[in-house]
């Protein structure tokens, strides 16, 4: 069994890696590239998935007022009603750019006041923040202001390859300080590879086990995301499980990372649902 904290199906262009809703799979969607995503999210609770995510809160800044007030019938603010509808499980403030809210990875800048006021808004909604996608400044801020556990939903290592979307040390250490979850995704270029594979993921898994344990680490696949995936689909996880197996990792540490820690934070939030 597999539980993935980000799959990009719902906004994919080419859906390769999945075709259909799976019950352990948290399917994020990506506003950045969407023209209208208040349309969208309004078309996607038509049939919507066990678990959704919304990547990059950008599109709802200018009614971030109304969000703190909970005034979600006032003019601008139908995106606010419609994300409490949603009921996603976690939000980013931004992608990889600057917004209104806050400094994307690609960026230098922090957080603003218009993403503090989301921050509270979404810790009032239940909703996690997602720090995948903040730039170092931000995520650091973000920490500050959050009086709940941050995750950080893809992403690998800098100590294994320095890029700005990988999460450093000290980062690592604020995340597990305060009860948080990181998700392993399978970017190749995060791996500093043209196309990553196997070998490639063990590395960034005996990266996090040996400094910080198994506990707070999960999997958070961004498939239909990324044009090369380390691996190419869930199934390719059976191979990864016998791969980790062989080389000691216990059946217990293989199945926290697999699904269970996943599931567990999820039952401590409140946030699991059966269906």
């Amino acid at each position: 069994m597999v539980f993935d904290l980000h799959n990009d199906l719902l906004t994919a262009p080419k859906k390769r890696f999945a075709r259909r809703f799976d019950k352990n799979v948290i399917y994020a969607v990506w506003t950045t590239q969407l023209e209208n995503p208040i349309k969208f999210i309004r078309d996607a609770l038509q049939s919507p998935p066990t678990y959704a995510a919304v990547e990059d809160l950008g599109f709802l800044s200018d009614c971030v007022d109304f969000l703190a007030d909970g005034d979600f019938a006032a003019d601008g603010a139908a995106g606010a009603d419609l994300l409490a509808r949603l009921k996603p499980v976690y939000a980013s403030l931004t992608w990889n750019g600057e917004n209104a809210l806050a400094g994307g990875a690609h960026s230098d800048a922090g957080l603003s006041d218009n993403g503090r006021k989301m921050i509270k808004y979404l810790e009032s909604a239940g909703i996690l923040l997602d720090a995948a996608h903040l730039s170092r400044r931000a995520f650091f801020e973000a920490a500050e202001a959050s009086a709940q556990p941050m995750i950080c939903s893809h992403t690998c290592f800098d100590g294994l390859y320095a890029h700005r979307r990988n999460l450093t040390d000290t980062q690592i250490k604020t995340i597990i300080g305060a009860g948080g979850l990181i998700g392993l995704c399978l970017v190749s270029e995060f791996m500093g590879k043209a196309q990553a594979g196997m070998e490639d993921v063990i590395r960034q898994i005996d990266y996090f086990t040996q400094r910080f344990g198994c506990k707070n680490l999960a999997l958070g696949t961004d498939l239909n995301g990324c044009e090369k995936p380390a691996i190419r689909g869930y199934a390719g996880f059976v191979r990864l499980r016998e791969e980790l197996l062989k080389r000691g990792y216990t059946r217990v540490d293989v199945n926290r990372i697999f699904y269970q820690n996943a599931r567990c934070f999820l039952k401590r939030r409140g946030l699991f649902r059966k269906k």
